[in-house]
């Protein structure tokens, strides 16, 4: 985001240089304006705004620790599943969530968030997508952008048709409404939803493109797009869409490029990317933390917040159960929920089987 600020203000303080030509006159643009042409015409501009959105993936929006990018979202999904349990109601965040009270409500945010921050989303990979062929620089990443931008837009179609829409049934014909299709940035005139299939197909045209593109290059590191993470998404979307054989191929295809894990780095938590588990994640500097609002600090189990102190998140113990005794992930919960190896201080609550 550093990257994009820096561009748009050289460009500004270029536009007030051209008040001192004489021919300042036959200016069509405003000073106070630059075109989308102009903002994506180098190659090195496509990938800062790919950047930007790798960044507002878990950055805080409307001022708000409960509108966190996409990490909210995951945040949001996990207490409305049945695997995730509040001893109490702590501070009050996602409570309402959890009682599924806000996403019937149609003016809370719960139900409103996720479409704004997808179309936002769309939005700057329709710009990408559209002006990229044209940018000028490097060739190679002008692909990776492009490519991750499609990536990008068909993982948010796929997370939108999930909320907003019925659920995909292999075999139906899909036909119900669910979300509106955007390919034009320009475009912004109101318009039907499309039907389930109709989104479907444009999430699998939109990974297809993003494959081509991604094909021989190498991402620069695991917060970005790579084929491998194409392909995972590909395998993702044919399990919703119940297609096994389909997801089983692509999952085939991927997983050999990774190693699973050792029980020790399992137990290290998950807050370093480059664990070699891990096809796609994000790394966040010290100084753009979100501190309360960040993901791990809110489902952690020793951050220094009120609402883990007198609310931590706890597992469901017919989850805990279904775990085999030697299974790691029965180690990194405790059934006591006393934690002495933590060394918990003496006003945190203690709830059995929390991690």
């Amino acid at each position: 985001m550093k990257k994009i600020k820096l561009l748009l203000v050289v460009i500004g303080l270029s536009s007030f240089s051209l008040s001192s030509c004489n021919d300042d006159y036959l200016d069509v643009v405003p000073t106070s304006s630059v075109s989308d042409q102009t903002i994506y015409s180098t190659a090195d501009n496509l990938m800062a705004a790919i950047n930007g959105m790798h960044r507002n993936m878990y950055v805080r929006q409307n001022e708000s620790q409960g509108n966190n990018g996409y990490t909210a979202q995951l945040i949001i999904t996990d207490v409305m599943g049945e695997d995730v349990v509040f001893p109490s109601t702590g501070n009050g965040w996602f409570v309402s969530e959890l009682r599924w009270i806000s996403q019937s409500n149609n003016s809370s945010t719960t139900s409103s968030y996720p479409w704004t921050f997808w179309y936002e989303m769309i939005k700057n990979a329709n710009n990408i997508i559209t002006y990229g062929d044209d940018a000028s620089g490097d060739q190679d990443i002008k692909d990776q952008a492009i490519g991750e931008a499609y990536a990008y837009r068909a993982f948010g179609y796929f997370q939108l048709v999930q909320l907003y829409g019925k659920r995909y049934v292999a075999g139906a014909a899909n036909s119900d409404l669910g979300v509106v299709l955007r390919d034009d940035p320009k475009d912004v005139d109101p318009k039907t939803r499309a039907t389930v299939q109709e989104v479907y197909t444009e999430i699998w045209n939109d990974l297809a493109k993003a494959e081509t593109y991604l094909t021989g290059k190498k991402a620069s590191n695991a917060s970005h797009f790579s084929i491998e993470n194409v392909k995972g998404i590909m395998a993702r979307v044919a399990l919703v869409q119940q297609d096994y054989a389909k997801a089983a191929e692509y999952a085939n295809e991927v997983k050999s490029q990774f190693s699973l894990m050792s029980q020790t780095q399992y137990k290290a938590g998950f807050n370093d990317y480059s664990n070699p588990e891990w096809m796609w994640g994000v790394t966040i500097q010290e100084d753009q933390s979100d501190y309360f609002g960040n993901f791990h600090a809110y489902m952690s189990r020793n951050y220094n917040s009120s609402q883990i102190r007198t609310a931590p998140k706890v597992m469901n113990t017919n989850l805990y159960n279904a775990f085999p005794t030697t299974d790691v992930r029965t180690q990194v919960v405790d059934p006591t929920g006393k934690h002495t190896s933590l060394d918990l201080p003496s006003n945190y609550s203690l709830f059995a089987y929390t991690s």
